[in-house]
């Protein structure tokens, strides 16, 4: 039962652990990226961060204060 325990919990806490790459922020909407650039929301890590600015870019958005700015054929 002991071991039962500890195994489980080392799966939840690794799963716990892991970060939004470049594939989880590609569903978020255009508004709550301008606001993780922004820093109005808070990302988990460097890497999460870089993701959603490269997102940022390849959809061609910009941001101001954490608001969408340049309008595109998504919006």
């Amino acid at each position: 039962m002991k071991r039962q325990l500890v195994i489980t919990t080392v799966l939840l806490a690794t799963a716990a652990c892991t970060d939004r790459g470049a594939g989880a922020v590609q569903d978020y909407p255009a508004q709550y990226l301008c606001r993780l650039e922004a820093g109005i929301e808070q990302t988990d890590n460097a890497a999460e961060q870089r993701a959603v600015v490269n997102e940022l870019e390849r959809r061609g958005i910009s941001c101001h204060e954490g608001t969408v700015v340049a309008d595109n054929d998504l919006f």
